[in-house]
């Protein structure tokens, strides 16, 4: 059926709360999701400071089963669910490699040479190498999620001080990437012209060519293919299926910062001997993770709209690019109940700090430009898709920037530079992709100048305090690892991993047993149990499930 305004209004009563600023539902922490088909097997809860979980959202119905909620919870997650025995009770924790400490650089620098010393650093050059057909397509982000897991094992063998891949948090930095904190002789190495410096010094790729960098530092060192991070909230939160999402995102900002680093990095056939390659990618899947627990709907999504060229039918139930014979497709989805790993954020702002991050953000803009409480604030306006692909043919020197609101347009990545990266790929279907990720950035510039012109208008308010009530990447990725984290459970189905496919027989089982009036199945000697019954008015669905079905306007 599709839900009507009245419904609207129903869920909302029912989650006592309101649509917030992206127009998002504020999701309340419930208890944690029951299943009412499976028997989940689990182990104690891990010793992470961060959530941990299983899941319960089926491949079938991309919607989370009943849960009960509380009216007075709070953002805060209060209850997790434990981690299954395919994990070993424990995640790997991926943190910005900007909150490391010195002795997990170290560890991180000493774990890449040893990598290249054993030749296992070259094979992950090959092994991407051969997946370059995969690139520009729905199985992108698929093949690089399994790379990753199987980069990450390797190199926690051989720098068993991290607790996960760092990432490299780079909205922190997209005012200006290349001088980010994280390039120095103690990081990741300097970003200049030339081989690689301490501590890769001497570091080659496959066919024994040193390692190399060349960004463009002729001007300030700002590029205006990234977008700040509120515009890429706003983007992130508005893509409605994976196919969608995938496409946007791997032209902004995977490919963006690609080609500003340049050098290796620049080419995607020997890209991966870059150490900054795997943080790159790793921040790429912060955002897939983000997405996924910003919507219950996405958790498990896997659609792909229409057919036009580039676009492949993605197959739940089939092995994963590059990784058939140990992954599916529903694997990928359940990274942290099947791949053991989360990611770690800091916690939110406070309002304060927000503020003063506004203020440094908008000191950055041209003070012709900025707007201030008489002027009014707009955004460039989404270019068309023509006027943007005549754009991006061009070259990225053509400006948005000009645009008189804090938060800019972008400009089109250079559709030279991209048949550079992806030779493969045509170069019609390039253009259009190009179009349509700027037209969805743009406009999402041009909606968040709108509500902060509306704040300073009903509330009286300077322009740090309406930005500063925006949305950002990090707001985003926190709410969303805490949904993951308390409400998602996994039903075992469709796996390649050995571990999973026997708790999906146990979970059979004890579904089977129930069924026949059987009494349900004490804990395992694993420590695992069965989950409870449960009870709520609101039949198959969790209330956050159904009013953010309602206000996508889907059908059920």
């Amino acid at each position: 059926m599709q839900f009507q305004i009245p419904t609207l209004l129903l869920v909302l009563a029912l989650l006592g709360g309101s649509v917030n600023g992206n127009g998002r539902v504020p999701k309340p922490t419930p208890t944690p999701t029951r299943t009412t088909t499976t028997s989940t097997t689990v182990v104690p809860t891990s010793t992470s400071t961060r959530p941990v979980t299983s899941t319960a959202i089926t491949t079938s119905v991309v919607v989370p089963t009943k849960t009960t909620t509380s009216s007075s919870s709070t953002a805060t997650p209060t209850s997790t669910l434990p981690v299954a025995d395919v994990c070993g009770g424990k995640l790997r924790q991926r943190k910005a490699f900007s909150t490391l400490s010195d002795a997990e650089k170290k560890a991180f620098a000493a774990g890449v040479m040893a990598m290249k010393k054993s030749g296992k650093w070259d094979q992950y050059t090959l092994k991407h190498r051969s997946g370059m057909q995969w690139h520009m397509t729905t199985q992108f982000l698929l093949m690089h999620r399994a790379l990753l897991t199987d980069f990450e094992t390797e190199l926690l063998k051989n720098a068993p001080g991290l607790s996960g891949l760092p990432f490299w948090d780079e909205f922190s930095d997209s005012a200006n990437p290349l001088k980010s904190t994280a390039f120095s002789t103690s990081g990741l190495g300097p970003m200049a012209s030339g081989p690689l410096g301490a501590p890769f010094t001497g570091l080659t790729d496959d066919s024994g060519d040193l390692v190399a960098r060349d960004p463009d530092t002729s001007g300030s060192g700002k590029f205006n293919w990234v977008p700040q991070p509120q515009v890429m909230a706003a983007a992130l939160s508005s893509y409605k299926t994976f196919g969608e999402m995938s496409h946007a995102i791997e032209l902004t900002p995977h490919n963006s910062y690609h080609m500003l680093v340049g050098g290796h990095m620049g080419d995607p056939s020997i890209s991966p001997a870059d150490p900054l390659f795997y943080l790159h990618h790793a921040y790429i899947d912060t955002l897939w993770a983000g997405w996924q627990g910003s919507n219950p709907l996405h958790v498990t999504d896997l659609t792909v709209p229409g057919r036009a060229r580039g676009d492949i039918q993605i197959n739940p139930a089939a092995g994963t690019v590059l990784y058939e014979k140990t992954y599916t497709n529903t694997d990928m989805v359940y990274y942290r109940q099947r791949l053991c790993y989360e990611y770690v954020f800091p916690a939110s702002l406070s309002g304060a700090q927000r503020a003063q991050r506004a203020m440094r953000a908008l000191k950055d803009l041209d003070a012709s430009s900025t707007v201030s409480a008489n002027v009014t604030v707009t955004a460039t306006n989404a270019t068309s898709t023509n006027a943007t692909t005549a754009a991006a043919t061009n070259s990225s020197s053509t400006s948005n920037s000009n645009s008189t609101g804090p938060f800019l347009a972008v400009d089109p990545l250079p559709l030279a530079a991209l048949h550079r990266m992806m030779p493969h790929m045509d170069a019609a279907v390039i253009a259009q992709r190009v179009s349509d990720a700027v037209a969805s950035l743009n406009a999402a510039a041009q909606h968040l100048n709108d509500q902060v012109e509306a704040a300073m208008i009903a509330s009286a308010v300077p322009v740090s305090v309406a930005v500063a009530q925006v949305e950002t990447m990090h707001d985003l990725q926190v709410e969303a690892h805490a949904f993951i984290a308390t409400q998602v459970q996994d039903d075992f189905k469709d796996s390649g991993i050995a571990a999973v496919q026997a708790m999906s027989v146990e979970s059979t089982a004890a579904s089977a047993a129930g069924s026949a009036g059987l009494p349900t199945l004490p804990p395992s000697s694993s420590g695992s149990s069965a989950p409870s019954s449960f009870g709520s008015s609101v039949s198959g669905f969790t209330a956050a499930a159904i009013a953010a079905a309602a206000l996508a306007g889907m059908a059920m």
